[in-house]
């Protein structure tokens, strides 16, 4: 009967720890945080239009285009962005710009600039703006640019006094131009479909040439595709 008995209670305290044991188990199961993904988080490609300002310092010829033309520009852009907090994550993005002066060059140009910046960015996701279906983000870029400039003939038709100028400019300012971009833009995103206004400053320095500098203002709407892992 003894022997019975505590057979009885050894099996019973066996089945008690086993449960506990299970319950512990899905107990820890239970609040174990979440953990985004990491690596590449998000990712976009945009195409815009704008304006962009150049003035150049160092030039042979003054006006006509050559010292500074503001006008219309196209611009590509792609972002990739790292990490597991969605409310500010870095990353970094290549950017093209094309620019020929007013009027895309219509009258002529002092200098056609194609611009490539490669920077590294911050984006920053405004939580009481955003929502499931929604998001508004600001980002900070900063990084190398250079790029290509173009010399052309000038703007407007060529007099006699300064024919021979303007076409030495064209045969010898070609340049390459190598400096620095910083810039912020302001996003919305819809789903896939993305909205971006971008403001940037660049100082492209002029490699093996006569002409000093170009500093280039630019303001930029792009729209296009992204992918966003984040809930908002």
């Amino acid at each position: 009967m003894q022997r019975t008995l505590l057979a009885g209670l050894m099996l019973g305290f066996a089945f008690s720890s086993l449960a506990s044991a299970q319950e512990t188990e899905t107990l820890l199961l239970t609040v174990e945080p979440y953990r985004p993904p990491s690596g590449l988080t998000a990712a976009e490609l945009t195409v815009g239009l704008g304006t962009v300002g150049r003035a150049t310092s160092g030039t042979p010829l003054d006006g006509h285009g050559y010292d500074g033309s503001q006008g219309p520009a196209v611009d590509v852009a792609t972002r990739f962005l790292f990490g597991k907090n969605r409310f500010l994550r870095f990353g970094f993005s290549a950017r093209g710009l094309h620019q020929r002066g007013r009027g895309f060059g219509r009258e002529g140009f002092g200098f056609a600039s194609t611009v490539v910046d490669l920077t590294i960015t911050a984006r920053t996701m405004f939580p009481c703006m955003s929502n499931d279906a929604r998001k508004v983000w600001f980002a900070l870029s900063l990084g190398p640019s250079g790029g290509w400039h173009d010399a052309g003939r000038g703007r407007g038709d060529m007099a006699t006094d300064d024919q021979g100028a303007r076409l030495e400019a064209a045969r010898t300012l070609d340049h390459v131009g190598l400096g620095w971009v910083v810039g912020v833009d302001l996003g919305l995103q819809f789903g896939a479909f993305l909205v971006d206004l971008a403001v940037d400053v660049r100082q492209h320095f002029g490699v093996d040439t006569v002409v000093g500098s170009h500093f280039l203002p630019s303001a930029v709407l792009r729209a296009g595709w992204a992918f966003d892992t984040s809930s908002y």
